[in-house]
């Protein structure tokens, strides 16, 4: 059951410590696929509409050609000594393909590593500062797992700056977007970081899924949470409220123990035509994704929206430093 949540007279939220604008440059992170020229269509988008510069990486896979780990370590030591040669050529072409993709010149810098692609993002996003990466989001199933073929969730999971992860359906900015809030300080981040995305005239809507509570709704106890819910989104919403170029609404999704999040969340955004669900992110560890889940896990593998996600905020803060 999905309920509409009205505004109420709060003062906003004010919480300068939590992200609220997109900084730095965009690292757009290619394999030369359809796919990763959809991401770049967004990327193109994202940073005409906020003029911001745009920088690539290509990473040469490794992992498909299995290698003893001296010659792996070999081949590293050999690309540095000579693979700027090699790689001024791999620049141009990737150039001219992005250049024939997006029907635009294209002179951005290009980056070519060797290595394990999640990995090797994770890691130029650091070195060069990064304020967002894009990079294109496949569907997987377990076989995908099993073969560890899952290089945008690797990268959400590490990364300190928040992912855009790009469907075929989204070839720019995105009209409709969820906003999953917990309420935490990563979730309100990346419902800021979304309105910022949000195409002028669009419908940012901010979505609350019920946990599983030990009372009843009609009881004391869920009356008080259901109104702490309801004045939580309402402050929230408020913060938007200045921008005329964007709807807000709220909604809250009732729990459904059996179903995960991640689940009940795709469902809603489908059902609504939402081009981009926003998450912010725990960091959970092996164990506790095993134990507990991950909503974003869920999301991403599911792989029918766009998924921003945004690392938890001392992660994004100190990851510079």
């Amino acid at each position: 059951m999905i309920t509409a949540i009205s505004t109420s007279e709060h003062r906003p939220l004010c919480e300068p410590e939590v992200m609220t604008h997109l900084v730095g440059s965009i690292l757009l992170a290619t394999d030369e696929s359809e796919l990763a020229n959809d991401a770049a269509r967004v990327a193109l988008a994202v940073a005409r509409q906020h003029g911001l510069p745009i920088e690539v990486i290509r990473v040469m896979e490794t992992r498909g050609v299995p290698l003893p780990p001296p010659l792996d370590v070999a081949i590293g030591l050999g690309d540095e000594l000579v693979g700027h040669v090699v790689h001024e050529t791999q620049r141009t072409e990737i150039r001219m393909g992005l250049a024939a993709a997006l029907r635009t010149p294209v002179t951005w810098p290009v980056h070519v590593a060797i290595g394990a692609p999640a990995s090797a993002i994770v890691r130029e996003a650091r070195q060069s500062l990064a304020g967002m990466i894009v990079l294109g989001l496949r569907r997987h199933g377990s076989l995908g797992r099993a073969l560890q073929d899952e290089t945008a969730l690797h990268v959400m999971r590490h990364a300190p700056c928040p992912v855009l992860g790009i469907v075929p359906s989204l070839r720019g900015l995105p009209e409709r977007v969820v906003a999953a809030v917990d309420f935490s300080r990563a979730s309100r981040a990346a419902a800021r970081l979304a309105r910022d995305l949000v195409a002028p005239g669009g419908m940012l809507t901010l979505v609350y899924v019920s946990a599983a509570l030990p009372f009843q709704e009609d009881d004391g106890e869920g009356y008080v949470h259901a109104l702490g819910v309801e004045t939580g989104l309402a402050r929230l919403r408020e913060t938007f409220d200045r921008d005329d170029d964007v709807a807000v609404e709220t909604a809250v999704l009732g729990c459904t123990s059996r179903r995960p999040v991640g689940e009940q969340l795709v469902e809603f955004a489908e059902r609504t035509g939402t081009d981009l669900i926003s998450l912010g992110s725990r960091r959970y560890g092996p164990l506790d994704r095993w134990l507990l889940g991950s909503v974003a896990t869920d999301v991403a593998r599911d792989g029918r929206v766009s998924l921003l996600v945004v690392p938890p905020i001392a992660s994004a803060s100190t990851s510079h430093a």
